[in-house]
């Protein structure tokens, strides 16, 4: 072999090598730019995952409009149905209702091993949240709801208020808040008027705990008169620092059985009144 094939050797490996490593450059530059675009888009999908599993809905039921893409305090949302569609299972919410207003429930919402915070913004005195009778059944009433399947509710300022029945005849599990898998309603400075729907019903076979504290229980005019705040085959109610109207007892109120010794046997439990 020659110098001069020598020589051309080399420059032929110089060459080559200089390709090598503008392949590598390119692969790693490649990597990078694929990196940093996975990374974009790892970013992207948390902001929409966090943002899907926890939100604040403001309803405005006078001025919301149920198309917003925000639900904020500018840009309020309308009714419940469309703050309820908007969330997912598993995630925590916060439901703001405008006060002085009425906030209707129109159907069975549902919630899923989701955490839910129901509390009042604006306005001067407290909302109110109403369960609707529907009329779908020809002899049988049923309200309109909101159904937990292991899911907590934590209501605030806000009072609730079930319709009366436009038949005469309630069923007895249905309610505003529908509880499954060990699902919990708690209200705290909120009034009830019952109409001739329970506030919260626990579905057979399933346990609900109620809480209801600092606040009223009254009984709207025309009702059946045996409605009771909750009904459970198994469940748990505490109230403390509530009333019921002056001549009222709270077992007008409250499911409490006895034997014909007295002694309690409540399908509900843990009573402090």
């Amino acid at each position: 072999m020659s110098i001069n094939d020598i020589t051309n050797a080399a420059a032929a490996m110089n060459a080559l090598k200089v390709r090598y490593q503008e392949f590598f450059d390119d692969t790693d530059n490649d990597i990078g730019q694929r990196r940093a675009a996975y990374d974009g888009l790892a970013s992207d999908l948390s902001g929409i995952v966090d943002n899907k599993l926890t939100a604040t809905f403001y309803i405005d039921a006078e001025n919301g409009d149920d198309t917003s893409d925000k639900g904020n305090v500018p840009n309020p949302l309308n009714t419940l149905a469309e703050a309820f569609s908007r969330m997912v299972p598993g995630g925590k919410y916060i439901v703001k209702l405008f006060g002085d207003q009425t906030h209707i429930i129109q159907d069975s919402l549902n919630a899923s091993n989701a955490h839910i915070s129901i509390d009042r913004y604006g306005g001067e005195n407290r909302p109110r949240m109403v369960s609707l009778t529907s009329s779908s059944h020809p002899t049988i009433d049923y309200c309109t709801n909101i159904q937990l399947f292991n899911s907590s509710v934590y209501v605030t300022g806000v009072d609730l208020e079930t319709e009366l029945a436009e038949k005469g005849s309630p069923h007895f599990s249905s309610g505003m808040f529908s509880c499954s898998n060990d699902s919990s309603v708690k209200t705290l400075y909120s009034d009830v008027l019952l109409g001739d729907f329970p506030i919260v019903v626990t579905n057979a076979g399933h346990f609900c705990s109620f809480v209801f504290q600092h606040g009223n229980v009254s009984r709207e005019d025309g009702s059946i008169q045996n409605t009771k705040m909750m009904y459970a085959q198994t469940g748990s109610i505490f109230i403390s620092s509530a009333s019921v109207p002056a001549g009222d007892a709270w077992s007008d109120y409250v499911n409490v059985i006895r034997d014909a010794n007295g002694a309690s046997q409540n399908i509900i439990s843990n009573l402090v009144l």
